[in-house]
């Protein structure tokens, strides 16, 4: 389904913007899997989630000129 709707996603946004929601597949995945099958989230999820979010935070921000 999620791989479904980044095809679609390609197709109406930019190359970056689907680049981001591709990169925070696996979040959704981590919070979906914690709201409907009651997963444990553990400290490895939560860096991961980290890691995931720090990395979008990087790609977004832009570049000031020295």
């Amino acid at each position: 389904m999620a791989v479904l709707l980044i095809n679609q996603s390609a197709k109406v946004l930019s190359s970056g913007a689907t680049a981001v929601f591709t990169a925070f597949m696996p979040v959704s995945a981590i919070c979906f899997s914690f709201l409907m099958l009651g997963e444990k989230i553990l400290w490895y999820h939560l860096v991961g989630i980290a890691c995931v979010l720090f990395s979008i935070l990087l790609v977004s921000v832009k570049k000031q000129r020295v």
